[in-house]
This record gives C-alpha cells, structure tokens and sequence, in this order.
C-alpha cells in the first residue's frame, strides 16, 4: 500500500508558471518515489536597469524605468542594493523611481479593489 502526495506552487512573481511535485511515501513512511514537473516563462528581473537610469541617451533611460515599474515591488531588494552603492545623483534617481514604484502599487491596489467590488 502506499500514499501519494502531491503540492502545487505557482510562480506569483517576475515570471509565470507553476512547479508540481509528487512523492510516493510507503506504509512505513519511507519515501519511495519523486517527481516533478515545471512550466516556466521567466519574466522581466533586474539586471542592470537601476545604473541606465542615468544614461546620457533617453531612450534607454526610457527603458531602464519601464522594466523597473513593471517590477513593482518585486525590484526593491535590487535598487536598495544598487542606491547603498551609488552616487548620490543616482541615489536621488532611484528614490524617485521608487515613490513612482509605491504609487503603481498603491494604484494597483486600488484597482484591484473596485474590480472585487
């Protein structure tokens, strides 16, 4: 005789997707087999978006602040790291992004909100 289990988790953050894993577990409690299955798309993640936010051309500055608002609060581990090492110019450009980063949320929120409603 034995028991299966069986967990689902789904990717909630910088990309979509979801992992299963199943164990068969014997009547004694021994473990004896595993599998698992995966579907990932791996979404947008920092790479070096918070150093072009200061880049002389606008387009790629354009860009570094698109990927970085589309992260949402998912990039706040990145662009606290990067401000701690930054000049102080672009200190200044990371906290204003981040207060536009707070507001999406906020505003997203919001949204979400009304649509339950």
């Amino acid at each position: 005789v034995t028991w299966g289990v069986k967990g689902v988790s789904r990717v909630v953050s910088g990309g979509e997707g979801a992992i299963t894993a199943n164990m068969t577990i014997d009547l004694f409690g021994s473990l004896m087999y595993v599998s698992e299955e995966y579907e990932l798309i791996e979404g947008i993640r920092p790479i070096c978006q918070s150093t072009k936010l200061m880049d002389k051309d606008p387009v790629v500055r354009k860009m570094a602040e698109k990927d970085l608002l589309a992260m949402g609060f998912s990039a706040k581990e990145y662009l606290f790291k990067q401000r701690a090492a930054s000049t102080p110019e672009l200190q200044k450009a990371i906290d204003a992004l981040w207060e536009r980063i707070v507001k999406e949320e906020e505003k997203r929120a919001r949204i979400l909100e009304l649509l339950s409603n």
